[in-house]
């Protein structure tokens, strides 16, 4: 039988990614994509009309860097969740099976009382 905790993260990973597949296979997820990435756009439009020396240019190139990286982690975040639910270690089918063959005889033994 396999440990809960030692396959927690990989079993919320492989959950997210289930419930993000339906997702990112409908028309609007592309516009949700290009809407990030015009904030990172309209981030860097502004931070180019600063001029050199005046003081919100450390602020603007800070939230330049945090859009930028947030655009990165959310992309590479839902690729690596669809990946798993696609692509499961074998600790983790394993646990599913565990998981369903329990619940089937708990829900036998329901039907049964």
């Amino acid at each position: 039988m396999i440990d809960y905790d030692q396959i927690e993260p990989e079993l919320n990973l492989y959950e997210r990614g289930r419930m993000l597949r339906t997702t990112i296979n409908t028309p609007g997820w592309e516009t949700v994509l290009e809407t990030i990435h015009s904030y990172v756009e309209d981030i860097d439009r502004q931070m180019r009309a600063i001029p050199v020396g005046d003081p919100s240019v450390v602020p603007s190139h800070a939230a330049l860097f945090a859009l930028d990286k947030f655009e990165t982690y959310f992309k590479q975040d839902i690729s690596n969740a669809i990946e798993v639910s696609e692509n499961p270690s074998e600790d983790l089918q394993h646990y599913l099976i565990e998981s369903k063959d329990r619940f089937d005889v708990r829900k036998a033994m329901d039907t049964a009382s």
